[in-house]
C-alpha cells in the first residue's frame, strides 16, 4: 500500500511540474491597419522586381538596387523619387567580381560584393576596389531580399549557410551567422540554431533566421518558432521572447528525407511560418511578420501568391502590444522604416502598371 501512494505522490509531482514547464496563457489583440500613404517606384530598365536585391539606407533614404548576377547597382532617393548613381562592376580582370550574388550598403564610402561561388568578399568605394577577404570555404553567405547583412560598431554580420553533412547534423551543428572584425579582418561563424531545431529534421524555408543587432545583443526570429531568441555579441544565447501569430500553428518536425515531399510544402504552406524582424527606432517598436494562408484557401491548390502577411508589434522590452492582419494584396517582401513610418510593399498582381513596364508599389501603414 504504501508502494502505491509513494508511486501517487510521484506522479502527481511530475504532473505540477510538466505544468509549469507550459507557456502562460497568450491573449491575442487584434490591432486596426490604416493607409496613410503610397509610394510608386518604376524598375530601371533591364531589371526585373523578380531579380533585384533591395537594400535600404535610412541614413541617406534611399535604396540600393541590384540585379543578378550582380553588375550594377542603382540608388533611389525615397524624398525626391528619382534615380542617381549607378555603380557598374566587371566580372572578370583586376576588379572582377566573379559571379556576384549580393551586395552590403556599409556607408557612402564603403560597399561589400559577395561573391559566394569564389568565397570572396569585396570592399568597394564606389567603383574602386578597396580590399579582398577570403571567407570560409565551408560557408556560403547568403545576400537577398529577405537576408540582410547587418553593421554594428566596427563588425558586420553576413547571414549564410554552413556546409554540412546531413539536415540533422545541420541543425545541431550549423552556425548561421558570418561575423567579420573590421579592425583585425577576421571572420568568426557564430550564432547556433535554438534548441527546438536540434536534432529534427525541418524544411529548407523554415532554417532561415532574421535578426537584429543592437545593445551588444543579437536578437534572433527563426521562421518555425513562436519566440524571439537574444544573445550576446557573439552568438550565445541568453534570453527568449515570446512573440507568436494567432494565425499561424505549432509546426511539426519532419521525417528525415522528407524535407523536400509534397507533404512538408503542404505543411509549410498551411501552418505558416514567421519571417522578418525589423527595428522601429522612431517609434522604440518592434515588428515580426507571419505568413499564413486565409481561412478559404483550397490546399490542394495553393501556392506563394495566396500567402497573407500579419505584423507581430512589440516594445522595446518585447513585451506584446498586438497583432495586425494585413489585406490580401500586401506581399511585405520589400519592406523599409523612414521617419515617417513603415513601407510596405504590394504583390505585383494588384498593381496596375503599362505593359512592359516594372513597378514597385508601396504603402504606407500604421495602426491603433
Amino acid at each position: 500500500m504504501k508502494k502505491y501512494r509513494i508511486l501517487s505522490i510521484l506522479c502527481l509531482l511530475a504532473f505540477i511540474l510538466s505544468s509549469c514547464k507550459k507557456e502562460k496563457h497568450f491573449n491575442h489583440k487584434e490591432l486596426n491597419f490604416k493607409i496613410i500613404d503610397t509610394l510608386n517606384i518604376k524598375i530601371p530598365v533591364g531589371t526585373s522586381i523578380q531579380e533585384v536585391y533591395w537594400s535600404y539606407n535610412n541614413v541617406d533614404d534611399f535604396f540600393n538596387n541590384s540585379d543578378f548576377p550582380l553588375s550594377e547597382i542603382y540608388q533611389y532617393n525615397t524624398v525626391d523619387n528619382t534615380w542617381r548613381a549607378k555603380l557598374k562592376f566587371e566580372r572578370v580582370g583586376p576588379k572582377g567580381i566573379g559571379i556576384g550574388t549580393g551586395f552590403h550598403f556599409y556607408n557612402q564610402d564603403s560597399l561589400f560584393i559577395a561573391s559566394s561561388y569564389k568565397h570572396k568578399l569585396f570592399l568597394f568605394n564606389k567603383e574602386n576596389l578597396i580590399k579582398k577577404y577570403n571567407t570560409p570555404e565551408d560557408y556560403n553567405l547568403n545576400l537577398f531580399t529577405t537576408r540582410k547583412a547587418v553593421s554594428y560598431k566596427k563588425s558586420v554580420f553576413f547571414p549564410g549557410t554552413e556546409f554540412l553533412k546531413s539536415n540533422n547534423d545541420f541543425t545541431s551543428n550549423a552556425r548561421l551567422l558570418l561575423k567579420l572584425d573590421l579592425v583585425t579582418e577576421k571572420f568568426q561563424k557564430i550564432l547556433n540554431y535554438p534548441e527546438e531545431y536540434l536534432n529534427k529534421s525541418w524544411k529548407k524555408e523554415l532554417l532561415n533566421v532574421s535578426f537584429i543587432v543592437k545593445n551588444d545583443s543579437i536578437y534572433s526570429s527563426f521562421n518555425k518558432s513562436q519566440y524571439i531568441y537574444s544573445s550576446d555579441i557573439n552568438g550565445n544565447y541568453n534570453n527568449k521572447y515570446l512573440a507568436k501569430s494567432k494565425y499561424l500553428n505549432e509546426i511539426p518536425s519532419l521525417k528525415p528525407g522528407t524535407e523536400n515531399s509534397v507533404r512538408a510544402k503542404l505543411n509549410y504552406y498551411k501552418n505558416g511560418y514567421y519571417t522578418y524582424l525589423l527595428d522601429d527606432t522612431y517609434n522604440k517598436r518592434y515588428y515580426r511578420f507571419a505568413y499564413h494562408l486565409p481561412l478559404t484557401a483550397e490546399y490542394d491548390k495553393i501556392k506563394m501568391s495566396d500567402m497573407k502577411m500579419s505584423m507581430i508589434v512589440l516594445d522595446y522590452d518585447f513585451k506584446y502590444i498586438g497583432e495586425v492582419d494585413l489585406p490580401k494584396e500586401v506581399s511585405g517582401y520589400f519592406c523599409f522604416i523612414t521617419e515617417k513610418g513603415l513601407f510596405l510593399s504590394l504583390k505585383s498582381q494588384y498593381i496596375d502598371v503599362k505593359e512592359n513596364e516594372d513597378m514597385l508599389k508601396f504603402i504606407q501603414v500604421s495602426y491603433d
